[in-house]
């Protein structure tokens, strides 16, 4: 991708990422997908380790603060709703994450249709989905987004949603031309948020906070480091500030040499689970992982059990959101201050899924 638009960065995953394959044996229906962005912008996006083949989503530090998820849905097949299932339980868990401190935009070929017309099993999975998690779209009709390329019809897959319903300035689907090749047409979102082009800080360091494994250290190499480096000046002839500035360094080599570390802190919002959460998170991935072992076999009675789980946690997960809107409504109604007060107004500007929607006089 970076040689065929040099002037943008990317973040970009192909069906064959993981295990390539030739183009001649790439089967249809799985690409791959891209995010590209101006360069000076790089400095600000940071490219998440979530999603797969099919999903990618990068952040970006601006103001107001965006997450940016690129989806490629799985084309309708035969038992296809379960693989369709697994990507959107995938796009949950990246905005459950992320909505709290996140503008959310979606963004793809997402092989479902929100049109009041279809239904197939992909449509009222995808429909679920996005009442689910308070997704908006611009309203365009029937405009079509999708022509099949033998004619046999066409339908609108192709959508930008985001938590936000403000956001869109100007929404549009681009009619079909004869210099686009591909059976889709481009889908524009522009927002009301405008980035500038940032300027790359060549000089800004990353801090990352690390612990010493002390344990696992190698004593021998260690002592050795030190003393090799050490036999290599002649510390009697230094003064006492230059004897402490080459020990110092000759203990952090020696360290970086012969003792592991691991990180200690990440950046990136917060979410801590509570124990009922924590059960079923790991109840589902034992369940996932014997299933996996089994080459994630279709219509299996443990695919089925890894389904009925995860609906288990995100209705556990939905109703602890509820009880925590709930107790900050409680708290905000009941305490007469302006701090509170001007807490509300915040909240309810900065998520498209407010703690109250009633504000009462006296």
């Amino acid at each position: 991708m970076s040689k065929l638009i040099p002037s943008l960065d990317n973040f970009t995953r192909c069906h064959d990422t993981s295990e390539p394959i030739s183009n001649f044996k790439a089967p249809r229906g799985q690409a791959g997908v891209s995010i590209l962005w101006p360069k000076q912008w790089s400095s600000k996006i940071k490219k998440l380790e979530v999603g797969n083949e099919r999903i990618i989503a990068i952040t970006i530090a601006t103001e107001p603060m965006l997450c940016i998820i690129n989806a490629y849905m799985p084309t309708i097949n035969t038992n296809s709703e379960i693989q369709y299932s697994e990507c959107l339980d995938i796009i949950f868990d990246i905005i459950e994450k992320h909505q709290s401190k996140y503008i959310i935009i979606l963004a793809g070929d997402l092989n479902g249709s929100l049109l009041q017309t279809r239904t197939n099993k992909h449509d009222k999975l995808l429909k679920e989905f996005v009442q689910e998690v308070s997704l908006f779209r611009p309203d365009l009709g029937n405009q079509p987004t999708f022509f099949h390329h033998a004619h046999h019809g066409s339908s609108q897959i192709d959508y930008i949603l985001s938590n936000r319903n403000n956001l869109s300035k100007k929404y549009s689907i681009l009619d079909k031309s004869y210099a686009n090749t591909s059976a889709h047409c481009a889908v524009i979102l522009h927002t009301n948020i405008s980035i500038p082009l940032l300027v790359r800080n060549t000089n800004q360091k990353k801090t990352i906070k690390t612990k010493v494994l002390w344990e696992q250290r190698d004593e021998e190499k260690y002592r050795e480091t030190i003393l090799n480096e050490l036999l290599q000046k002649d510390l009697p002839t230094l003064d006492i500030d230059k004897q402490i500035d080459i020990i110092s360094n000759s203990l952090l080599n020696a360290q970086q040499q012969s003792i592991p570390s691991k990180i200690t802190q990440l950046k990136g919002p917060k979410w801590k689970a509570t124990p009922e959460v924590t059960v079923l998170l790991r109840m589902c991935k034992v369940i996932y992982n014997k299933w996996a072992d089994l080459g994630k076999p279709i219509g299996h009675p443990l695919s089925l059990e890894l389904k009925i789980h995860k609906k288990k946690l995100r209705q556990r997960q939905r109703m602890e959101q509820a009880i925590d809107r709930n107790t900050i409504h409680n708290k905000i109604m009941n305490t007469s201050s302006s701090q509170m007060f001007h807490r509300l107004i915040r909240r309810n500007l900065g998520d498209n899924s407010p703690i109250c929607n009633k504000l009462y006089k006296n």
